[in-house]
């Protein structure tokens, strides 16, 4: 039987952005911003329009008080080239970039500040929030207009971002951040490469990509939005290939689970996809995988186990743990499930998340 939503034809949600360790999210608004915990669900805080503006993206930095904010909506503040860094407990912007271009997208990391246009990141240093900050270097890039730029948690053995490459239609790029250090501080070394990786991906664009916790793997996807792949981020190699459907799709989000067994993906279909990662033999394999096996050919692996969203409606999704995944929908809905190793998977939270706050007073 069919799931039933409680759909909201105008919730004011631009955008939603889990943070590094997914336990918490914004969401950016017409109206604001506000803050959440993901598990479990509740209000963190609201920032209003009065300081903020309207909202198209916003980045949180772990449980930090720095937020990025970029202006967009019906109420922006500032023009589509600029970054601004809102100190919450201040509820005052301690930083602001101006870009030469419009900006597409915005990462904190716990060394870095990485602003993404079409074809040009700008990394910025960011341990002053004081200064305007020192740009450490300008990376080209292919023409990225879904801004895709993705770093490795601060728990990673090396710190790495990713983005599509100049070097040919859906190329990974990987840059170590310890060159990017070592640009910062004017020194070089032999113990650290400053040659990027390149890892060919796709036949397609590159559209979605995220690093495991500890750097080690990146999964990657395409404009096609039917092929998964994990590659290791030492050797390049495939480690494996997933499949998310046969039918073309957008993928919005992709996420390992905490120790790197399980990897979830949510696209425009409406269904999030649990892939098995350290066993792959629990995935599903249909009839056409069987004949190629025989004829001694791989095959992608189907999803372990799914459940369903609001079709059409971008969300991301995250593990809370290793057996439990949410999604967080940008029409305000929250939706928890848990799974079971034989594919089995089961709602257990549903929420609105914004009458959370429209109930309360702050």
């Amino acid at each position: 039987m069919a799931q039933k939503f409680e759909r909201r034809a105008d919730c004011g949600i631009l955008d939603v952005r889990l943070n590094e360790d997914c336990d918490m999210f914004v969401c950016s608004l017409q109206s604001g911003l506000r803050v959440y915990s993901v598990h479990p669900l509740s209000k963190i805080a609201v920032y209003d329009e009065k300081i903020t503006g309207s909202l198209k993206q916003a980045d949180m930095y772990r449980q930090s008080s720095f937020i990025a904010l970029m202006s967009g909506g019906r109420k922006p503040r500032y023009q589509d080239n600029y970054v601004s860094i809102l100190n919450t407990q201040l509820e005052k912007e301690v930083m602001r970039f101006v870009l030469p271009h419009k900006v597409l997208n915005v990462r904190l990391t716990d060394k870095f500040i990485l602003i993404i246009m079409e074809d040009t990141i700008h990394i910025y240093t960011c341990q002053d929030v004081s200064s305007s900050g020192t740009l450490v270097k300008e990376v080209a890039t292919r023409k990225n207009p879904k801004g895709l730029c993705v770093a490795t948690p601060a728990s990673a053995e090396r710190g790495m971002l990713a983005f599509p490459s100049t070097k040919g239609v859906g190329c990974l790029e990987l840059h170590s951040f310890a060159s990017l250090e070592q640009l910062q501080s004017k020194m070089t070394g032999p113990s650290s490469s400053t040659v990027p990786v390149i890892i060919d991906a796709h036949k397609h664009e590159l559209a979605c990509a995220v690093f495991n916790a500890s750097g080690t793997l990146v999964a990657t996807a395409s404009g096609h939005g039917t092929l998964i792949r994990i590659f290791e981020t030492k050797s390049k190699s495939l480690l494996t290939e997933l499949r998310r459907g046969s039918d073309p799709a957008n993928l919005f989000s992709l996420n390992f689970s905490p120790n790197s067994e399980f990897l979830c993906a949510s696209s425009d279909k409406g269904t999030v996809h649990i892939f098995a990662v350290k066993e792959p033999e629990l995935n599903r394999q249909g009839t056409l995988g069987v004949v190629t096996q025989l004829m001694g050919a791989s095959i992608p692996k189907w999803s372990l186990a799914s459940f369903v969203v609001p079709p059409i409606c971008a969300c991301q999704v995250a593990f809370v743990d290793e057996w439990n995944v949410v999604a967080v929908c940008v029409d305000g809905t929250y939706h928890k499930f848990r799974f079971t190793r034989d594919g089995q998977c089961v709602r257990d939270a549903y929420d609105v998340f914004l009458d959370r706050y429209e109930h309360d007073n702050f």
